[in-house]
């Protein structure tokens, strides 16, 4: 599957865990996302050399060639720096392993360090780093190398809010004018919205939709990629639809379709839900409220709507949606 391309990354695995084919095009930007055990890792690590699979890069075949033969960089969801190599050495060691002299590959590493804003570390070992600070270190050695494919497998999965944001927009800034291609593993939306030209949903160890981040959204063909996306997963017999849902569908809706009020809703929306706040966390000046009752619902209001309200965790309130609003999904639960 995937859009076929000439130019860029080709990788085909065919295991009985994972049949799939995706390719990425110069320049460009792909998430692979899907519940555990779907073969997200498997498929990047097939990329990289070290799971069976067949890779190409422009035509040039690389599946007989060992990883370090291979023109990529990898981050992973743990920084994995040499713990007893400082910020400097670690940056510079896939450049020395390339055959690039010591001093050349330390002054390399050096304007990496200060081009991820992190100039005042090269002699600090690991320990002394923060964990956005090492994973920025991580980041920084995967690319010192100039690889024609950047791997990222869950990069931000082990960093706080605060740090993850940091790292996302160091990232997003470097890919705006990177010219190999980025396979990103990821269980975020945040991840695929800011990120992705193009995404990649993988169930049942196999492709099960690609699109860009906004066609997916709007049309998911799984639940699972609906809820990774950000939205609002029920069963069709609990929701208003327009026209007709069958029986053991599910239905979506975006966050953003959702009206938080304290009082019963008035209006015309005909989905209405009564709940407890269980969270409100504000990200790029939009609060994603968590409500919990008879389902979780996801709503994304305004700072100013949370102050109104009084959204504190433990605060009733209710949930609208207009039927126009709702999506049916392509399948069934999951």
């Amino acid at each position: 599957m995937g859009r076929p391309v000439s130019r860029g990354l080709a990788v085909t695995v065919d295991l009985p865990r994972l049949r799939a084919e995706v390719r990425v095009r110069p320049g460009s930007t792909v998430a692979v996302v899907g519940p555990n055990g779907a073969g997200k890792t498997t498929l990047v690590e097939a990329a990289a050399g070290t799971a069976p699979g067949r890779t190409s890069y422009d035509g040039e075949d690389w599946s007989g060639l060992p990883p370090y033969r291979r023109s990529v960089g990898m981050v992973f969801q743990e920084h994995l720096l040499f713990p007893h190599l400082d910020a400097r050495d670690n940056v510079a060691f896939g450049l020395q392993a390339r055959g690039v002299r010591r001093h050349g590959a330390r002054r390399t590493a050096e304007r990496w360090l200060s081009r991820i804003g992190l100039p005042d570390v090269a002699r600090q070992r690991p320990a002394a780093l923060s964990g956005g600070q090492a994973q920025r270190v991580a980041l920084a050695r995967a690319l010192a190398t100039q690889p024609r494919v950047l791997l990222l497998d869950e990069p931000f999965a082990a960093l706080d809010v605060a740090a993850g944001a940091q790292l996302r927009l160091l990232l997003a800034a470097h890919l705006r004018d990177f010219e190999g291609v980025t396979l990103l593993v990821t269980h975020d939306a945040i991840d695929a919205r800011a990120l992705a030209d193009e995404v990649v949903v993988l169930e049942h160890g196999t492709v099960a939709q690609v699109g860009t981040p906004a066609e997916i959204a709007e049309a998911p063909a799984t639940a699972h990629a609906a809820r990774l996306l950000g939205l609002n997963v029920l069963a069709a017999e609990e929701v208003v639809v327009p026209g007709h849902a069958p029986p053991g569908t599910l239905v979506t809706f975006a966050p953003s379709a959702v009206t938080l009020t304290v009082d019963e809703p008035a209006g015309s929306a005909r989905n209405r839900w009564q709940g407890v706040v269980h969270t409100a966390v504000e990200r790029d000046g939009i609060v994603r409220v968590h409500l919990r009752g008879a389902h979780d619902l996801y709503a994304d209001v305004t700072p100013a709507a949370v102050d109104d309200l009084g959204l504190e965790p433990g605060r009733a309130a209710w949930a609208s949606v207009k039927a126009t609003e709702v999506t049916v999904l392509a399948d069934g639960p999951t």
